[in-house]
């Protein structure tokens, strides 16, 4: 429970070198208690699909350096999305930032079956509209989507001084925990406690869940 309240009392999040001091622990147990709250925000993500009008498009994590090709292929790619409640409302009402598979993309532009494949597994058959743009420079048509993945890049570099490609769906999946506490003005505490008993069962650590950015490879 004290990992539960330092999780959701630090608004910049807390890692495990942080958790490990304040409680007492080693890294290594408290690695693991993060790993699993997060695996638990990861499968609530997962039962919330978009709904409504969902708008959204690419950007990567990671640095991109003109000067070296072989460093940008390391950049990750991410589909950010949103649910908008009308197509001329740009206040979003849920977000997802989803890691994608690199196969979905030979030549930087997001093939429609990676659209497809994003739209039957994370948007609700029930949708009025779906739009995903193909290229990164779409993305900056729907406000406030870049801003929000700026931010969320910000605060994974800044709490976690950055992240692989093994890791970063769950980091981004915390992210958008806490941004739709905040956007329905709910305390982070009960709701994190709340989605952990609802989640948890014997089995509920056994396996992580399946990364869409491993889809298709």
């Amino acid at each position: 429970m004290t990992a539960f309240r330092l999780v959701s009392n630090t608004a910049k999040g807390i890692n495990a070198v942080r958790l490990q001091a304040a409680i007492g622990v080693t890294y290594k147990t408290a690695f693991a208690m993060l790993r699993k709250i997060r695996r638990v925000l990861v499968q609530s993500n997962e039962r919330e699909p978009l709904t409504g009008h969902v708008k959204g498009g690419l950007r990567y994590y990671g640095r991109y350096m003109n000067i070296s090709p072989e460093a940008n292929g390391k950049l990750q790619p991410i589909v950010v999305a949103a649910s908008f409640s009308s197509g001329w409302n740009w206040r979003p009402a849920q977000i997802k930032m989803n890691h994608i598979s690199k196969a979905y993309l030979p030549n930087g532009y997001l093939l429609k079956i990676g659209i497809q494949d994003y739209a039957e597994r994370y948007v609700h058959p029930d949708a009025k509209s779906v739009f995903v743009g193909r290229g990164r420079m779409l993305l900056n048509r729907i406000r406030p989507l870049p801003e929000l993945f700026a931010d969320a890049k910000r605060w994974i570099n800044r709490t976690f001084r950055g992240l692989g490609p093994r890791y970063l769906q769950t980091y981004l999946d915390e992210y958008c925990f806490r941004l739709h506490l905040v956007l329905r003005k709910e305390p982070i505490f009960m709701r994190l406690v709340a989605v952990c008993m609802r989640t948890c069962s014997p089995s509920a650590f056994a396996q992580p869940v399946a990364p869409f950015y491993k889809l298709g490879c």
